[in-house]
């Protein structure tokens, strides 16, 4: 469950660390989120990109930890 707090412009998308997209944040997702870790923009939108901030990194991986569902 997603809440969004601000000012401006709404989040288009929630940030989503379900990267197989069968509901749960899992070992799979984190297995797809090493294969692509360390990529960045060359790879033209990674999709373990979970903050698409252009890179899989640290961040991602916190954030698939916190979302984490077993």
């Amino acid at each position: 469950k997603y809440h969004f707090y601000g000012v401006g412009k709404t989040a288009d998308v929630p940030i989503n660390a379900d990267l197989n997209r069968d509901t749960k944040v899992n070992l799979i997702d984190f297995s797809i989120l090493l294969f692509w870790w360390n990529s960045n923009g060359g790879d033209s939108d990674p999709p373990a990109d979970i903050n698409r901030d252009g890179n899989v990194s640290l961040t991602d991986f916190s954030r698939l930890l916190f979302n984490w569902t077993g």
